[in-house]
């Protein structure tokens, strides 16, 4: 089963586990690798329509996973009963996914390691986790078509001093597609500022961090 790029992020960033729970599950697919690959001895794939949980179940079937890999109809974590030390939430809004948060938040509280990546507004997340006491542990940038941040996060039960580049643009792993995607957001910002100037903090975070870069690389 070959997973997008953003799929094999997520999982190159699980540590082994009992059972994993993904959220919003992607038919399944990262739920049987996980298994496949022996970093989950088992896993839940959730997801709150039928029709995509049908596809969760022939796809397990199909890979003769059925006794491992568990589909269940859940809003989130709220229909959840077994405990799980790993969860995905992966391919949701901002919102979607503090909601998903907030609704189980005792639940996730216990969870060993959360695995988070939002394809919009990931500042809303940060501000979520860091304001109820959630220690970001790791933060990656992955290019798959668009650019999506990953998070990877545990309860600590700290209340953080955050600053508006740690919500906007966070301490994320500096690689080459790190700074591509910096130098992508701060043209971005560049013109959207022009027209709103709510948008101007943006684009001087952005800027700042490109220009920090350039000067890295002149030394």
């Amino acid at each position: 089963m070959n997973l997008s790029k953003r799929l094999e992020a997520i999982l190159s960033m699980i540590e082994p586990c009992q059972r994993l729970l993904d959220i919003g599950s992607d038919h399944a697919f990262l739920c049987i690798e996980a298994v496949k690959r022996g970093i989950s001895k088992t896993a839940i794939a959730a997801d709150n329509k039928q029709g995509p949980l049908d596809i969760s179940k022939n796809n397990i079937k199909n890979e003769n996973m059925s006794d491992l890999v568990i589909p269940v109809l859940s809003d989130g974590a709220t229909n959840i009963s077994k405990p799980c030390d790993c969860w995905v939430i992966a391919g949701l809004g901002a919102s979607t996914i503090t909601q998903i948060l907030n609704d189980s938040l005792d639940k996730a509280k216990l969870v060993d390691q959360i695995i988070i990546s939002t394809h919009s507004k990931v500042e809303e997340v940060r501000a979520f986790l860091y304001t109820n006491g959630f220690n970001i542990t790791n933060q990656r940038m992955i290019k798959d078509g668009k650019y999506y941040p990953i998070i990877k996060t545990n309860y600590a039960g700290n209340k953080y001093d955050y600053t508006a580049y740690d919500l906007i643009i966070g301490n994320i792993e500096k690689d080459s597609t790190y700074y591509q995607w910096i130098d992508h957001q701060r043209k971005h910002y560049l013109e959207l500022s022009k027209l709103n100037s709510e948008f101007d903090l943006y684009y001087q975070l952005f800027n700042q961090e490109s220009f920090q870069n350039q000067s890295q690389d002149i030394d």
